[in-house]
């Protein structure tokens, strides 16, 4: 009883998987208080939680080409840039392995600041 009532309160502690953005957002979406908003369960099962990594990895590489050729001033680009120092924070070169740095650098300038 006390875990149904803490979940139609809103209360709830999902602090053990912080580090899984994914499942985060997934678990968020289904404790909704109102069942309008919860997924079905087809979209829960098309939810990137459940993606293999190589998709993770295809859908990172598609947004990825298709920022590149976004104007600066395109509203896509202006919204995935106002998000970007809560996404990649203050450099994503620091948080990922050196040798994928100096790999990305042969085909592309980035900032590291950015989204795109």
């Amino acid at each position: 009883f006390e875990r149904d009532s803490n979940i139609l309160l809103g209360r709830y502690n999902l602090d053990r998987i912080r580090h899984l953005p994914e499942a985060v957002d997934l678990i968020q979406s289904m404790l909704s208080f109102d069942p309008q908003q919860r997924p079905l369960c087809t979209e829960v099962l098309r939810h990137p939680f459940f993606w293999s990594d190589e998709k993770k990895l295809e859908f990172l590489q598609e947004v990825s080409d298709r920022v590149e050729f976004e104007k600066p001033d395109s509203p896509l680009r202006k919204a995935l840039e106002s998000q970007a120092a809560r996404i990649v924070g203050k450099a994503w070169n620091r948080i990922i392995d050196p040798s994928l740095v100096d790999n990305l650098g042969k085909y592309r300038k980035y900032q590291y600041d950015s989204i795109r």
